[in-house]
């Protein structure tokens, strides 16, 4: 008798924990996602009154949610662009006189420079800047160090640093 109890309360407890599995997946909220022409887009907006907050010594950037238009996008006016491209010159500059080097694994806001780059170098990809230098961002760089260097490792050194500043000068 007690085997019994103890079996129907043991298929009790799994119903119960299967229902609420089952609830919890079923009611999570995947999140917003944007497109890479929308990020992009809200940076340039916000670019005069940018919300920053300081947390763990990272920038973060505050985005609030606005209702997208689905009209086309106007072009970026030139001016905001050599601005954006100075700007990543010099964070990168830094980069070569600190002799950074950057590998698998890594992560930051060097990643993330080193990801905004390569946004701007694949401007007909979606890259995602993450500040993860994962797979994808290390076959980027390989792909961009075989197109300009000529061969590479999927590493970002000095060398590659130099390549992408004289990459955003022309």
């Amino acid at each position: 008798m007690n085997e019994l109890k103890y079996q129907i309360t043991q298929l009790v407890f799994l119903v119960l924990l299967g229902l609420g599995g089952y609830w919890a997946l079923t009611s999570l909220d995947t999140g917003v996602t944007y497109t890479r022409d929308q990020i992009v887009e809200v940076q340039h907006e916000q670019s005069s009154d940018e919300q920053v907050n300081a947390v763990n010594n990272e920038t973060v950037l505050v985005v609030e949610d606005e209702p997208v238009d689905t009209e086309p996008t106007t072009p970026v006016v030139e001016n905001e662009l050599t601005t954006s491209h100075e700007e990543l010159i010099a964070d990168l500059q830094a980069m070569v006189d600190a002799k950074v080097s950057i590998d698998s694994g890594a992560s930051g806001d060097r990643v993330g420079t080193v990801q905004e780059f390569l946004a701007v170098y694949f401007s007909d990809r979606t890259v995602n800047i993450d500040k993860d230098f994962g797979p994808t961002t290390k076959g980027l760089v390989k792909e961009f160090q075989q197109k300009e260097l000529n061969g590479g490792d999927g590493r970002v050194g000095p060398n590659t640093l130099k390549a992408m500043i004289e990459y955003l000068e022309n």
